[in-house]
């Protein structure tokens, strides 16, 4: 398994050309959308804004660049229970920030594809509603896993646009599934167990 994974990987170093620039900041901005993951529910994707600060760059006589990033973002989406529970509907907003590794891998001097992981903590705010009742509102905050991927097209050595996927995993989503199972979603697997978005991206380079 493992070298199937690091095939690919060997690969894309192997045919890599150097980056264009050799800056060692950069500051990104990101809007687009957000879905639930692992939600048994009818669910609608919402919106998704962010931003991250790097430091870094390219090793002498190696293609790829890496930096060291932090980011903070806030998203949110809604879901609606089952029939059978009264179709309790549940609006969710979230605010996430992480630290970790990005790398970019250059496959010519202006398109590169981006990966990147990072580690931190999503605080989340869930309002639930079901007609007869009064709103019930749910906080918690879980640990998350937030991975991202996509391609960067650098429009000079100080502007890139691109188009990411994020996926954020949360290990113990204990904190959020409580929304699910007020909802009527029985089983807490139900509940969900993490985030997916889609973005637009707006990088400078300095």
């Amino acid at each position: 398994m493992r070298a199937l994974l690091l095939t690919p990987a060997l690969a894309l170093f192997a045919f890599a050309t150097p980056a264009a620039a050799q800056n060692h900041f950069l500051l990104e901005a990101q809007g687009g959308v957000a879905t639930p993951l692992g939600v048994d529910a009818e669910t609608d994707a919402g919106a998704a804004w962010g931003g991250t600060f790097g430091v870094g760059g390219r090793i002498p006589g190696f293609a790829p660049a890496y930096y060291l990033v932090g980011h903070i973002g806030k998203s949110g989406y809604d879901f609606t229970g089952p029939p059978s529970s009264g179709n309790a509907h549940v609006e969710r907003d979230q605010v996430n920030w992480g630290v970790g590794g990005r790398m970019y891998l250059p496959f010519t001097q202006r398109l590169r594809l981006m990966v990147e992981v990072s580690f931190g903590e999503t605080y989340d705010e869930a309002i639930v509603r079901r007609t007869g009742y009064r709103p019930l509102k749910l906080e918690g905050e879980v640990f998350t896993v937030q991975t991202q991927a996509g391609l960067q097209y650098r429009l000079s050595d100080h502007l890139s646009l691109g188009l990411e996927g994020e996926a954020d995993f949360y290990p113990d989503a204990d904190d959020l599934r409580l929304a699910g199972l007020t909802a009527g979603l029985g089983d807490e697997d139900e509940g969900g167990f993490g985030r997916a978005g889609l973005a637009i991206t707006t990088t400078f380079h300095f």
